[in-house]
């Protein structure tokens, strides 16, 4: 290696934030090659697309909230195997493909609060079986879809609050322990006692009873 080869392989963090940046140059994680922490925040991203990471990457925290971006295409983080906190809060998200994380069996916090998803099928979780802590408050959804079986076993924390869900299924969060649905429209009798929840928040809901 030469000199600078040497150094940016010293370079372990990151950070554009608050820059006019509207694309994650495809270059970057080739030439620093042991680069972990990457924060892309208040930038003007309308995207993030696996494209734009080697294969190689060792991104382990990416933080590219506050933008632009739509939605999370197919495939998004199969560049990314070693990622494993995702943020992509406070953009104007309205779509997740199903196939958005086939790669991501390592991620543990997923945060899309702050966006525009309007429905949820738990199917885009189904490789996500390390998935710890999970954020989508301050949405639009409506309903949430898929089988139990595809949300992550292993899920600790989930924030739903503030959305305008009528039905949740407490059976799909087996192992949580916390769990915020607060502000939505819920109205139907909610049975609780299967759960291994610690804290629950339900207030501002239609709810005619719990168990």
């Amino acid at each position: 290696y030469s000199q600078v080869d040497m150094n940016r392989q010293l370079v372990k963090n990151m950070y554009f934030k608050n820059s006019k940046m509207n694309n994650i140059p495809k270059e970057l994680t080739i030439y620093y090659k042991s680069l972990t922490i990457l924060d892309a925040s208040k930038l003007r991203l309308s995207r993030v697309e696996s494209q734009d990471f080697s294969s190689s990457c060792k991104i382990q925290h990416l933080n590219a909230s506050y933008n632009k971006i739509h939605e999370i295409p197919m495939g998004l983080n199969s560049a990314m195997r070693e990622l494993l906190n995702l943020d992509l809060s406070h953009n104007i998200i309205d779509r997740i493909d199903e196939e958005a994380f086939d790669y991501k069996e390592n991620m543990k916090f997923l945060n899309l609060s702050n966006n525009r998803i309007g429905k949820i099928s738990m199917s885009f979780l189904y490789n996500l079986r390390s998935l710890e802590i999970l954020k989508l408050d301050n949405n639009r959804i409506t309903e949430i879809t898929g089988y139990v079986e595809d949300l992550s076993m292993n899920l600790k924390e989930l924030y739903l609050q503030n959305n305008n869900l009528k039905q949740f299924y407490p059976r799909i969060i087996p192992s949580a322990t916390y769990l915020d649905i607060s502000f939505n429209e819920l109205e139907d009798d909610l049975d609780f006692s299967a759960t291994k929840l610690i804290e629950l928040y339900v207030k501002s809901n239609l709810l005619p009873s719990l168990k």
